[in-house]
């Protein structure tokens, strides 16, 4: 198969990656890959395939295990165009590829550069570039399907950055585009990788050919038309061009006159010498920790979400405890192939800390008092024993995410702290440039004892509240203001973490030891005579920045039909037919709010409508089910009945939206004819306008009005029967009601809560 990659000085479709999201406090752009232990002796390495397809490529292209292999290119100013740039290549997919699995990349983390992606985490291709001038952070443009609907055959992709677009190309044609402020293109000092990404979970499984970058912004029309063919190794534009169709040895040649020769190369990890266990150990899914030190304290899974999505496997975590109280925490991440392995003393000082991932590195720090000795692999220039000095009196916390409840479980065991009072610590993590230690200043503060209901079961917990005081230059951007919360349990263990920035959660789902915990609650049992499925509810995860953790449900009666609500608008919901007795389901968001016997309440919510389902374990495990507590009515949700108006006149005036409370409605006349206004508040308190005077019209055969230029038919009315105000979404089946509330026009916001169905589907 004939392996050919261009690179263009000129704009051409490419995925981009998000990278960074992750562990890794050790990368710095400059060197992020320029000193990996590779082997290229060895058979590791990308395989020469012989490939004629009529749909793809003919001749040679390179076959990559998606393990520890990869082409790399050294850097050169010809792989960094400024204003324009075009990367395009073709690929065979080889089945479901690894978390953030790159085709191409030469950026590192959120640093300066350019990437495309196989899988960006949401399993879609990707082209991006970072670190652009006058523009985001981030610029990208996307696959519309998954990649495993690109798999077993081959496609041509292709990513291009053109002065006010990014946009993105499958099989010639156009498939995302994306508009952006103009700009130039940045680059980081690295090496460019093919089929490699930064983490050992990124390597790409499956073959590539015909590689090219150019330094100009190719055209749909020539994309499409030069992708069955070769192109002249002098075309103008083109800045690299490997066709991989040397059939054999260990450099892909570069066909243009810039000599930016690849090498076939395949990383080999070796362990350091301090290693307490080892990586092939812990990722045995077997592992039950019997080699580390001490007794066994606890064993539990728990389970991440990232920004309100779930990570399908949930992490696991042991901790044993030794002679003396000295605590050993072991946390692994399966669906990232690494480990986090600490051990501390009583006063919550971490005296060792291990990170690891299968394949891609391995880091082993000794906490000696006014020293740490680093020992490393994989990461940077490997290293025994370097020493490194450490801020006088400062404590390691490695608050990355998603070691949080590895390290931090022994840090938090040494607070003490009584409700209502706070520390001060001065601790210190790796700075950006992964040579040095960075300092910084945080306060933890007890918040009082709080039920909390996780997947595990209800407990009364201490809810602890992180604040960071000092902002400081580490790899993760510890800011002054990040919030963490965590709950924690009497005995030391951690039932929930919530990371405000990200929002970043971790949930104790279930444990095998001890048999039972301290602080669980157990509920009532419900019997038939209880209608346990009106009221309001409380989702026990903290979904947003601000206030309140959790996001509250409420659900009604409206005659013999159940109710709840989503983004105002008050939704159908149904008795489910048998399997689950306590529980409501609707198909038009997909969701079903139910009681357990033992008085546990809970929601599922599926990613989109479908069919009925009947029992929890048919619900995705990505959307639930999440735990509920019944709470009384908040104080912001106000009674929507009003006395009935007596001519469309009696309409004028200001609403509040019952289930959206912080929105504001005004209806209006002028010169004769009614206008609604829609409008927000600022902080100061104030209301400005949001949206409109948009006209509306007053209906024929009764009071109320319809708006007068829209598609969809929105009325306002006054219901008889429901003696309130609302806004009617006429043109849906059923019809959809969002009861509003009167208000004066002084009246203040509402607290800011999300109230229904969160929109997650």
């Amino acid at each position: 198969m004939n392996v050919q990659i261009e690179i263009w000085k000129v704009t051409r479709t490419l995925s981009l990656v998000v990278i960074g999201l992750l562990l890794s406090t050790f990368l710095t752009a400059a060197q992020l890959m320029a000193e990996v232990d590779v082997d290229k002796a060895s058979g590791n390495q990308p395989q020469w395939i012989s490939v004629d397809d009529e749909q793809g490529p003919s001749g040679y292209a390179l076959e990559f295990d998606g393990v520890s292999n990869f082409v790399r290119v050294p850097n050169h100013p010809s792989l960094e165009p400024k204003t324009e740039m075009t990367i395009e290549l073709w690929a065979w997919i080889d089945g479901p590829q690894k978390y953030c699995s790159r085709l191409l990349r030469k950026a590192g983390g959120l640093k300066p550069g350019y990437l495309l992606a196989a899988d960006q985490g949401d399993r879609r291709m990707q082209i991006r570039f970072d670190g652009v001038t006058n523009g985001p952070r981030t610029i990208r443009a996307a696959d519309n399907v998954l990649h495993t609907e690109r798999t077993g055959t081959w496609h041509h992709f292709a990513g291009v950055y053109a002065k006010e677009y990014v946009a993105f190309y499958v099989d010639g044609r156009l498939i995302d585009k994306q508009t952006h402020r103009p700009g130039d293109l940045r680059h980081s000092p690295i090496d460019l990788y093919i089929g490699y990404g930064i983490f050992g979970n990124e390597y790409f499984k499956g073959m590539i050919d015909e590689v090219r970058i150019w330094n100009v912004a190719r055209t749909e029309q020539q994309i499409e038309a030069n992708m069955n063919q070769s192109v002249a190794a002098d075309s103008a534009g083109l800045a690299a061009y490997w066709k991989f169709d040397e059939g054999q040895g260990d450099i892909a040649h570069d066909s243009t006159s810039n000599q930016n020769h690849g090498h076939l190369e395949f990383k080999s990890l070796s362990r350091p010498k301090h290693s307490a266990t080892s990586l092939e150990d812990i990722k045995n899914p077997a592992f039950k920790a019997e080699n580390l030190p001490g007794k066994l304290i606890f064993h539990g899974r728990y389970r991440h979400r990232s920004r309100n999505r779930d990570i399908d496997t949930p992490g696991e975590l042991w901790i044993k405890q030794g002679e003396g109280g000295n605590l050993t925490a072991l946390a692994r991440l399966l669906w990232m192939g690494s480990y986090d392995l600490a051990s501390g003393d009583t006063s919550g000082r971490l005296k060792s800390y291990q990170t690891g991932k299968d394949g891609a590195y391995n880091i082993n720090l000794e906490l000696q008092g006014e020293k740490v000795l680093l020992t490393r692999r994989g990461v940077r220039a490997d290293c025994d024993d370097k020493k490194l000095s450490v801020p006088g009196g400062a404590y390691y916390n490695p608050n990355t995410r998603p070691d949080s409840y590895c390290a931090d479980n022994i840090f938090l065991r040494g607070l003490n702290l009584e409700p209502g009072q706070s520390k001060e610590f001065h601790v210190y993590d790796w700075d950006n440039s992964g040579e040095a230690l960075a300092d910084y200043a945080i306060q933890i503060t007890h918040a009082g004892k709080e039920v909390i209901t996780v997947p595990a079961g209800t407990f009364k917990a201490n809810h602890l509240v992180l604040k960071q005081l000092t902002s400081t230059d580490t790899w993760f951007k510890k800011r002054a203001g990040h919030i963490t919360e965590y709950w924690v349990l009497d005995s030391g263990v951690i039932v929930c973490i919530l990371r405000h920035r990200e929002p970043y959660e971790l949930q104790l789902l279930d444990y095998t030891f001890p048999e039972e915990l301290d602080g669980k609650i157990v509920p009532k049992s419900v019997s038939a005579k209880d209608d346990p499925l009106t009221g309001y509810f409380r989702i026990q995860e903290p979904q947003r920045k601000n206030a309140n953790p959790g996001t509250i449900i409420p659900v009604f009666k409206i005659k013999d039909t159940y109710y709840s609500v989503c983004r105002g608008m008050e939704i159908p919901f149904k008795k489910c037919p048998g399997g689950l007795e306590w529980a409501l389901q609707t198909s038009m968001i997909g969701t079903t709010i139910g009681c357990r016997p033992d008085g546990n309440y809970f929601i599922i919510i599926r990613d989109a409508q479908s069919e009925n389902f009947t029992s929890e374990s048919e619900a995705p495990h990505n959307t639930g089910p999440r735990p509920m507590v019944r709470i009384d009515k908040p104080s912001s949700i106000l009674d929507s009945t009003a006395p009935a108006p007596q001519t469309n006149d009696g309409f004028l005036g200001y609403y509040q939206p019952q289930w959206f409370p912080y929105y504001r409605m005004e209806i209006r006349k002028e010169k004769g004819k009614y206008y609604s206004v829609h409008l927000s508040p600022e902080q100061d308190g104030k209301w400005i306008k949001r949206e409109g005077p948009s006209e509306i019209i007053p209906l024929e055969n009764e009071l109320g009005f319809v708006y007068a230029h829209r598609k969809q038919k929105i009325i306002t009315q006054y219901n008889k029967d429901l003696k309130r105000y609302e806004l009617v979404m006429a043109h849906m089946t059923p019809e959809l009601r969002m009861p509003l509330v009167r208000v004066e026009q002084s009246t203040p916001a509402a607290e800011l809560i999300s109230i229904g169905i969160p929109s997650w589907h």
